[in-house]
This record gives C-alpha cells, sequence and structure tokens, in this order.
C-alpha cells in the first residue's frame, strides 16, 4: 500500500512533462507551481511525524546512536519546517492540514506512533530505528520528484538539502 502510495507521490510530483528533454521554466521569485506546493505540503506533515517520534524518544533512556540522530533530526526538521513555512508564506498560500489523518508515504502514523511509545528498552530502539528508516526512505521519492518537476528555485534547493540530510540519517542508521 505504501509503495503504490509512493510511486502515485512520485509521478504526481514528476508531472506530465517529466519526459521532456528539458527542466521545468522556473517560476517568478516566491511563486510556485503546484508540483512545489504539493511538495511542502507533504513534507511538512512527515517532518511533524517525525518530531512526535523524536519527542518520545527523548523521554526514554535509548542507544546513543539512537540519541545521537535523534538530536541531528530534531534541530534539522525544526529548521525545514520553518523554511517550508517561510516559502509558503512567501507565495502567500496558507499552510492547510490537507493530508492530516492520512497513511501518505513518509509519514509516521498514530498507530505506529502508539505502538512504539508501548516498546520498551531494546524493543523501543528497534522499533522507532525502524520507523525512522522507513520514514527516510520513503521521503526520498517526494524530494526528486521536487527535483525534476519543481519550479521555485528555494524549493527545489530545500529537497536537494532534504535528500543528503535523509540520506545521512539513513547511513547513520546502517
Amino acid at each position: 500500500m505504501r509503495i503504490a502510495a509512493i510511486l502515485v507521490a512520485a509521478v504526481f510530483l514528476a508531472g506530465c512533462g517529466a519526459h521532456e528533454e528539458h527542466a521545468p521554466a522556473a517560476a517568478p521569485a516566491g511563486a510556485l507551481s503546484d508540483t512545489d506546493r504539493a511538495f511542502i505540503e507533504l513534507v511538512i506533515p512527515q517532518d511533524e511525524s517525525a518530531l512526535e517520534l523524536v519527542t518520545l524518544a527523548k523521554s526514554r533512556e535509548t542507544s546513543a546512536a539512537l540519541t545521537e540522530l535523534t538530536g541531528k533530526i530534531d534541530a534539522r526538521y525544526r529548521t525545514e519546517l520553518a523554511q517550508l513555512r517561510a516559502l509558503l508564506a512567501e507565495a502567500g498560500v496558507p499552510e492547510t492540514a490537507q493530508h492530516e489523518g492520512h497513511d501518505m508515504p513518509g509519514m509516521i502514523t498514530r498507530a505506529e506512533l502508539d505502538a512504539i511509545a508501548l516498546a520498551r528498552g531494546t524493543a523501543f530502539d528497534v522499533q522507532a530505528t525502524q520507523a525512522l528508516k522507513t520514514h527516510l526512505r520513503e521521503v526520498l521519492p517526494l524530494v526528486r520528484g521536487e527535483q525534476t518537476a519543481g519550479t521555485a528555485e528555494p524549493v527545489r534547493k530545500l529537497a536537494a538539502d532534504i535528500e543528503r540530510n535523509r540520506t545521512a540519517h539513513l547511513a547513520q542508521l546502517g
């Protein structure tokens, strides 16, 4: 189900012009294409769900590796959220929670968070690590779609930064 959702999102973000030989035309400063806006509106809840897991992990005794990674994610995602919201504001686009309650690729769902919250010790670390790995992997098609089909250079740049960070976090998880 999640793989199918990833493919749908990737196709949506890649757009119909993905087969053309040229890059999409750049949007005017502050303007967002539908792809840019969709990317932002998908990454915000993804980051927020991951931050819920990070907050949960901070309340537990976790492995040194998980503690280090969740610290990095916490700082990075809070910065990203501010950047994403600033891009919406600059374009005059109100932030909406249109994906609230949806089980989207890259989301750590309420059910997953609840199950992880019940775990203790090593079981918590294993479940939290698996949820983070899945989250980090599933956002990659979205950032690649934005880099391919997005038109707002600041959003494309942020997508490239997100890809680098997610890939580094995945490498850290092993």
